[in-house]
């Protein structure tokens, strides 16, 4: 978070917030979204997003010669983490909200870091840590017990 003329926040403050502000960002899109998502179609309402994303990434200055610096390696692996990350996976969001509250599509996002060391491990051939293994066991914990509650309430 910087500001003209000087550092506003510095040191790793600055980076909890920069996180703290995307959380609410997409918790937020997330309620905007359950309230019209009876009303459009999930796969339309993403290629709109996807092109004003990409529009407002093409008008920030410096940003276009960059990309068309690019090698054709750093496109495939953009488009590649593109039809996985805000493609497939925010489509997939989308038709989950569709069908469940909010807080039941937002805890199985939270299974993205489990996701995303199983998938190091098996592809990058990465060891975890013994706090990466306990990190997900505490996330795993705390996304399945508010589902077994849910699930058991609702018996």
């Amino acid at each position: 978070m910087n500001r003209q003329g000087g550092s506003f926040l510095s040191g790793e403050l600055s980076f909890y917030l920069w996180g703290l502000l995307a959380a609410a960002a997409f918790g937020s899109s997330q309620l905007l979204l359950k309230v019209i998502i009876h009303q459009v179609e999930p796969l339309q309402l993403n290629h709109v997003r996807l092109f004003m994303g990409a529009l407002f990434l093409a008008l920030t200055p410096g940003t276009l010669p960059s990309l068309l610096q690019l090698s054709v390696e750093g496109w495939l692996l953009a488009a590649t983490s593109a039809i996985f990350g805000p493609s497939l996976s925010r489509v997939l969001q989308m038709y989950a909200l569709r069908y469940i509250p909010v807080s039941q599509s937002i805890l199985f996002t939270m299974l993205t870091p489990v996701f995303a060391l199983v998938l190091s491990v098996l592809f990058l051939g990465s060891s975890p840590s013994s706090g990466e293994i306990l990190g997900g066991i505490i996330i795993m914990l705390g996304i399945s017990i508010p589902i077994f509650h849910l699930i058991k309430t609702q018996r």
